[in-house]
């Protein structure tokens, strides 16, 4: 079961440099991480030396709204899970793992049909809705 991450950025510092390097560490990686970034000039060129395979797509700040912008996001995965995350979260260990095996196991119990295709986690803490 394929599992990309989306996270939306504007002006990513240090915070989003931690969250790299421990999205990095996770045993379980998404199969892409894919970065919505707003405002190119204001994206540090080192940043996908933190984590391999980093896509990073740069929009307009004008073109920046939060709906939009993951929905943009999502339409560049083929993943059978997408993962939302904000620039500003730190991923705790395994949240990956745990994420694509709660859903995993919900799809198992016959709750395929109450979810979408998309899991929010915002802040470290993991949802799923209808």
């Amino acid at each position: 079961m394929k599992a990309d991450l989306i996270i939306p950025t504007y002006k990513p510092g240090e915070k989003f440099r931690k969250s790299l390097r421990r999205l990095a560490q996770q045993t379980r990686k998404p199969d892409r991480l894919i970065i919505i970034n707003t405002e190119e000039t204001f994206f540090p060129e080192d940043l996908p030396s933190l984590y391999e395979g980093m896509e990073v797509y740069h929009i307009e700040k004008k073109d920046f709204d939060h709906g939009k912008t993951r929905d943009y996001g999502a339409s560049l995965s083929d993943a059978d899970i997408i993962m939302f995350m904000t620039d500003d979260a730190i991923p705790k260990d395994q949240l990956d793992e745990q994420t694509v095996a709660a859903v995993r196991s919900a799809l198992k119990n016959g709750l395929g049909e109450r979810f979408e295709r998309v899991i929010a986690v915002d802040r470290g803490l993991a949802a799923a809705w209808a």
